[in-house]
């Protein structure tokens, strides 16, 4: 379907710059808790309901700190509780310089990050073996399950999650560990951001999507493969979705407490300014972003894309070395109980 293949080739944009800050400000949130006064002196609010707000703010940040009294680093201690595998399937002749960007940014956040390719000078680069097909590898079905199958056979017992993230992405691991800290790794799940085509339910690929080490084994056990787990030459979500359901394999819900996304496959400068391609406002299931716009994407974001290398680089700049003075967060949990969607 012609709209539908247009799903994987979208043009690298420039990620908003006030979405940058909002990032931003999750990451103060996760990583600079100790310290800085919510209300430094010398600045004063300029009207009694921003006072009011300030207070509120002061007072959470204060409770939250004394609640987990000793623990420095949130984001540290996530790091113990959750232990993530990154993989990324990618065409030949861009190996190299991805893993440099990847290995510069937000890799090395990673426990174990794997790039999977049809061929490779390095060592380092897992070789697979697909059939010629009419779109890029990376949104290749025979890749990603292949893919799959090898990490359930060689590295199945080294993480608690598993993420697929497109060449074209930026992930925030320490937001991604916030999210699946009150997931369980135990049960056959997935998350990412769900489109709906006919009764197909899927998450967008670009977005990436994160999966279970039980739906790994689920998936890795099944012998022989069932028809649908073989691959074919339909998009890679379509087919990994419909795998994954036979296998009794569930697509959660992970927007957070306030329904908003945390997974991006759209632009967030487009979505910012309500220009969405006509298919993701047919196929988003929830009917969030299209109504609702920037308002909809989540401060604790999991996933940024597409985006360039450049971006990617900046990103990393503005996300984990910029700081705003005096910045932070109301100190509540936007985490939810998920609903099953497939």
């Amino acid at each position: 379907m012609t709209t539908w293949r247009l799903l994987h080739v979208v043009t690298a944009g420039y990620i908003a710059f006030g979405f940058s800050l909002g990032a931003l400000v999750s990451q103060l949130f996760l990583n600079n808790l100790g310290g800085l006064d919510p209300l430094p002196r010398g600045l004063t609010p300029t009207g009694s309901g921003q006072r009011a707000i300030d207070i509120r703010w002061r007072q959470r940040r204060e409770r939250f700190i004394a609640e987990n009294k000793g623990k420095t680093n949130i984001a540290d201690d996530l790091i113990q509780r959750v232990t993530i595998l990154c993989f990324i399937v990618i065409a030949e002749d861009q190996v190299v310089a991805k893993r440099s960007v990847y290995q510069q940014t937000w890799g090395r956040r990673c426990d174990r990050l794997l790039l999977f390719s049809t061929s490779a000078t390095d060592p380092d680069t897992i070789i697979l073996k697909v059939p010629k097909a009419g779109h890029p590898v990376e949104d290749d079905s025979y890749a990603s399950l292949q893919a799959l199958k090898y990490i359930y056979t060689h590295h199945l017992e080294e993480a608690h999650w598993f993420i697929r993230v497109h060449p074209m992405t930026f992930v925030v691991l320490e937001n991604l560990r916030y999210f699946l800290k009150d997931e369980d790794y135990n049960k056959p799940i997935y998350f990412g951001q769900v489109l709906r085509e006919g009764n197909a339910v899927f998450p967008l690929g670009s977005a990436g999507y994160v999966i279970s080490r039980e739906a790994i084994s689920k998936f890795g056990a099944s012998s022989p493969p069932k028809t649908s787990c073989k691959g074919s030459t339909s998009s890679e979500c379509l087919v990994v979705a419909e795998c994954f359901r036979h296998l009794g394999i569930i697509l959660g819900d992970s927007r957070d407490a306030l329904d908003r996304s945390r997974f991006h496959g759209i632009s967030v400068e487009s979505v910012s300014v309500h220009e969405y391609p006509a298919w993701f406002a047919e196929l988003d299931v929830h009917h969030n972003m299209t109504k609702q716009g920037i308002k909809s994407v989540s401060d604790i974001s999991i996933t940024i894309s597409p985006v360039s290398d450049s971006v990617i680089l900046a990103l990393e700049y503005f996300l984990y070395r910029a700081g705003v003075y005096g910045a932070h967060l109301p100190m509540t949990s936007l985490n939810k109980i998920h609903r099953q969607l497939a």
